[in-house]
């Protein structure tokens, strides 16, 4: 969000508070003035009930004054009727009677005709609820009756004793409302004020209704023990007329302040926020990585000074972006370079901790990178190397120098490898050394290969010393005194034996070293046509010999090429070493994963010393005889095939020679016929 439109959201804000406070406050006010008008109106309430009920007190009592006058005891006297004719009199009581305690009447005095009157004078009002409440010793206040003139009549009774015991009832009545009433009680409402009176059944006594169209609230209140209740409608119009009045200077005061703080906002703006935006969007250009980007900020002395400030803080970003992308870009290519190298790479801290290991790593070790990191490199401890060599390994790592040199160590499956090791170790700023990198060359292989052309350089040697010495033997011999008797048809034999056997060797020499020194790629193979022409050839090289094939028709593996021909080694060597006529069998069993090939002769069988020359227990030695090298190739044509060979006397005599190969994968089998098709 850009400043002016936070600055004006903060202004509109502070408005709006401020607005609210102010309107807040006018309603709490306007709140207290209904609660005022409500709470003038409860008293008012209260004390027209008060009065009223002081009125009603009044009267109760004049009643029971006059009931204890001993004239009144006399039923039917003209005492007693000069005592309620007083009542009348002297009293706003409008009639009076005296009811005797069996209920009849036995005197009244009111406004009523001599007819009237006489036939009151002796009825029974023992059903009249006042009378029973007298009776019951009660000073009751009835409930409105009306007369037949449309006026509401209310009755005053009291029970008449004498000697303790009530033998009657004094009962004063009068009209409700009358002219004390409205010149007493209502004189305390205002002028557009009403008031109900309600009795105690509910009956409306009073109404004087408020004036129309006003706004009206209502409050009762209950006249003193009687039951009855006043109701006061009170106009809220003197209340809204000052509300309005509030509510005029209300809407001032927000305008003032309204207009106020957009002056003070206008102000703020063009002073300062105007130049900030400026400043804002050179910061959002510097987020979007447009180093480099000027701004140009109007204003006084400090606007200046930080306009200089951000410009030139700009472009030493764009310094530093350029230097940061070169350094990623160089980061980037070593990444690669690392990922991809042929080499095992991993980075550990000074306390030996794996951080990093590259692809390389996991396929030489056998360890996934998961496993590696936070591992220590002696998960690749054979064992091999003594504890001197890590000691002086550590020393010089920690003295900031380089270590080079070769260690055996051990892969995840348990199998072990020759590396070069080259250990380098990264210092900081101040010379500590921070981390180690390790690389690691896997010279398995060229070790390997190293050890067998020495080998074989030693039994080529031997051998040619030997065989030379037999032929320079016999041609001195040729060349000698011929009465020495010798048959020169045996020494010739004798040297063409010779030349073979180093012609032989020779071949198997080149071949084993064409072996060692390449790396075959492993293809498909037909194993039953292999076979097949294997023993064909032997065959005809051999015609005495009696050589058995026993394969599926369709049999397929992995392997080298030179496959073939390290079959026809071992069956070549089983006919060629046989005492008499030589019998072979080769067998082919093929399983789920692999196929095993046996071949089994009853010759001689192979000696011992050559035995784990065949399997790999042993390097082939000088004073090995001829056959020896001939194992020592198919030792290693099976190993190039992924294979294993495996070696047991035969039964009774004889050898049995088991070469086990990959078998290949059925679906690679349908995926190049039909790239063949």
């Amino acid at each position: 969000m850009k400043t002016r439109y936070a600055f004006f959201l903060v202004l509109l804000f502070v408005t709006a508070v401020l607005s609210g406070a102010i309107f807040v406050g006018f309603q709490e006010y306007k709140a207290t003035l209904y609660e005022e008008s409500r709470e003038d109106t409860t008293q008012t309430a209260v004390h027209v009930g008060s009065e009223l009920a002081s009125e009603f007190s009044g009267r109760r009592q004049t009643v029971r004054l006059v009931a204890a006058t001993p004239a009144v005891t006399r039923h039917g006297t003209d005492a007693q009727r000069a005592t309620l004719q007083r009542l009348v009199d002297e009293t706003q009581f409008s009639g009076a009677s005296v009811v005797a305690s069996n209920g009849t009447m036995t005197n009244i005095v009111s406004d009523l005709t001599p007819a009237e009157r006489a036939e009151l004078i002796g009825a029974d009002f023992s059903d009249r609820t006042y009378f029973q409440r007298a009776m019951a010793g009660e000073t009751y206040l009835g409930e409105p009756i009306t007369a037949e003139s449309g006026n509401d009549i209310v009755t005053v009774s009291t029970p008449i004793r004498h000697n303790g015991t009530i033998v009657g009832t004094l009962n004063g009545a009068y009209h409700v409302p009358e002219t004390w009433f409205a010149d007493g009680v209502t004189a305390s409402l205002g002028r557009e004020d009403g008031l109900t009176i309600y009795a105690r059944s509910g009956k409306e006594v009073y109404s004087e209704p408020p004036e129309p169209g006003a706004n009206i609230i209502v409050r009762n209140a209950t006249i003193g023990d009687t039951g009855w209740t006043v109701s006061i409608q009170s106009s809220q119009r003197h209340v809204q007329s000052t509300i309005q009045t509030v509510t005029y200077l209300q809407t001032g005061s927000i305008l003032a302040v309204v207009f106020t703080i957009v002056g003070f906002g206008w102000w703020v703006y063009r002073r300062n926020l105007h130049q900030v935006e400026h400043l804002l969007d050179g910061f959002t250009r510097l987020e979007n990585r447009e180093y480099g980007t000027d701004i140009d900020v109007q204003g006084g002395e400090e606007w200046q000074q930080i306009e200089a400030g951000f410009n030139e803080m700009s472009r030493s970003l764009a310094r530093f972006e350029h230097e940061r992308r070169e350094r990623e870009q160089s980061l980037r290519e070593f990444k690669r370079a690392v990922e991809h190298a042929g080499y095992a790479v991993f980075i550990t801290d000074t306390e030996g901790r794996i951080e990093y290991v590259n692809p390389a790593f996991e396929e030489i070790t056998g360890y996934p990178a998961a496993e590696a990191v936070g591992a220590t490199p002696d998960i690749l401890n054979s064992g091999e190397m003594s504890e001197d060599y890590f000691a002086r390994q550590w020393e010089t790592l920690l003295a900031g120098e380089e270590w080079d040199e070769e260690i055996v160590n051990e892969r995840r499956s348990g199998t072990r490898y020759v590396a070069r090791q080259t250990i380098t170790p990264l210092t900081g700023e101040d010379g500590s050394v921070e981390k180690f990198v390790a690389i690691q060359t896997d010279i398995t292989a060229l070790k390997d290969r190293e050890r067998h052309l020495q080998t074989l350089s030693r039994v080529l040697r031997h051998n040619l010393r030997n065989k030379i010495g037999v032929v320079v033997g016999s041609a001195e011999l040729l060349v000698g005194d011929g009465d020495a008797g010798v048959d020169e048809a045996v020494i010739g034999n004798r040297i063409v034996d010779a030349s073979q056997q180093l012609t032989d060797l020779a071949e198997k020499e080149r071949r084993i070293v064409t072996l060692l020194t390449s790396d075959p790629r492993r293809k498909r193979i037909d194993l039953a046509a292999t076979v097949e022409s294997v023993a064909t050839r032997v065959r005809h090289e051999h015609p005495d010999s009696r050589i058995t094939v026993t394969c599926p028709d369709d049999v397929t593996v992995t392997g080298i090429d030179e496959l073939q021909r390290g079959l026809y080694e071992l069956v070549e060597n089983s006919v060629v070493h046989a005492d008499d006529r030589a019998t072979v069998e080769v067998t082919v069993d093929p399983c789920d994963r692999s196929v095993a090939v046996t071949v089994e002769d009853d010759g001689p069988g192979i000696p011992s010393n050559e035995q784990p020359i065949l399997t790999g227990g042993a390097d082939i030695e000088p004073l090995s005889h001829g056959s020896g090298l001939g194992l020592w190739l198919v030792y290693h044509i099976v190993r190039l095939s992924d294979g294993v060979v495996t070696y047991a006397d035969g039964t009774p005599t004889g050898s049995v020679v088991t070469v086990e190969l990959p078998r290949a994968d059925p679906r690679s089998e349908r995926d190049e016929d039909s790239q063949n098709r």
